[in-house]
């Protein structure tokens, strides 16, 4: 699932860099999307669609992610998209039901990730893709890199979960 070969001046597609910042938001129905700061106060009390902008407080924590974005986009685009990840004990029971499913990479919103020297039996959860500033990003921050085959389960978890026609007996 993992490679040793790459370029360590890139960023890649799939990278898992640690130190990625993620904003944990209250419950809230609001919808958010990540604004550059400058436009965000000038822009604050506008109207847009429609709708006038919210201030609502939230925080961020600072955990283990992987990059999402292509890899064309990483280096050409303000910001990167990138999802946490958890280790599985964290969040599931041993061998439970959805455990033996994440494992056989068949749940389209979580992508299972092996264990390595840097992190035990994890999951990629893509329920939570954060657009991430770039200059935030570190490459120093890698811990891993997914091989080939690796990129390729990643690609099929996106194309699955973002891309799907509309099934009711998919998970």
């Amino acid at each position: 699932m993992y490679t040793q070969s790459y370029d360590p001046n890139l960023l890649y597609q799939g990278d898992v860099l640690k130190n990625i910042p993620f904003v944990l938001l209250p419950n809230s129905d609001l919808s958010v999307s990540t604004l550059d700061r400058q436009f965000e106060l000038d822009n604050l009390t506008k109207d847009f669609f429609g709708v006038k902008p919210k201030v609502v407080p939230s925080e961020f924590y600072s955990t283990t992610g992987m990059i999402i974005s292509q890899n064309c986009d990483i280096d050409n685009r303000n910001f990167i998209l990138c999802a946490p990840i958890f280790p599985i004990s964290l969040r599931y029971p041993q061998n439970n039901q959805h455990v033996i499913q994440l494992k056989k990479q068949r749940v389209n919103y979580e992508m299972y990730l092996e264990s390595n020297p840097e992190f035990n039996e994890s999951f990629v959860d893509l329920q939570l893709i954060s657009a991430v500033k770039q200059t935030i990003i570190k490459k120093e921050n890698r811990i891993a890199v997914l091989s080939v085959y690796g990129k390729s389960v990643l690609q099929q978890h996106l194309r699955d979960f973002l891309g799907r026609v509309e099934t009711k007996d998919y998970i």
